[in-house]
């Protein structure tokens, strides 16, 4: 009586009544789906993928410059002097007493200067 004229197996009424087109089948994979409520969800997965890769990109980056900052700073450092300055604030020392120490003990003010500013 109301007619399927997309052969769906929904009547034009009942597709007027659920604001479907009833021109274009709502059967997907043999089941009555909304087409609109299909594309809805993939979209959103669509954006939050890309959300999500963006994100972990940008934290990647972000890792990557800082270790390379670090590395690029302490490269410069004399072995001997890192690990002194390192191993001596383990145990407790301040850094101005670390320097004082230094610099009695021959080693370059700025040197040792550039060492602590940089291991920090």
């Amino acid at each position: 009586m109301f007619g399927d004229f997309d052969k769906d197996g929904i009547t034009n009424i009942d597709e007027f009544r659920k604001k479907t087109n009833p021109k274009i089948s709502d059967k997907i994979g043999g089941k009555e789906e909304g087409g609109s409520n299909i594309m809805y969800y993939i979209s959103i997965i669509i954006v939050l993928g890309l959300v999500t890769f963006f994100v972990l990109r940008k934290i990647k980056r972000r890792k990557k410059n800082v270790l390379t900052n670090i590395d690029a700073a302490s490269v410069n450092i004399d072995p001997s002097l890192r690990d002194y300055i390192v191993n001596t604030r383990k145990l407790g020392f301040k850094d101005s007493d670390i320097e004082d120490e230094l610099i009695k003990n021959g080693w370059n003010k700025n040197d040792v200067e550039n060492a602590i500013r940089n291991l920090k």
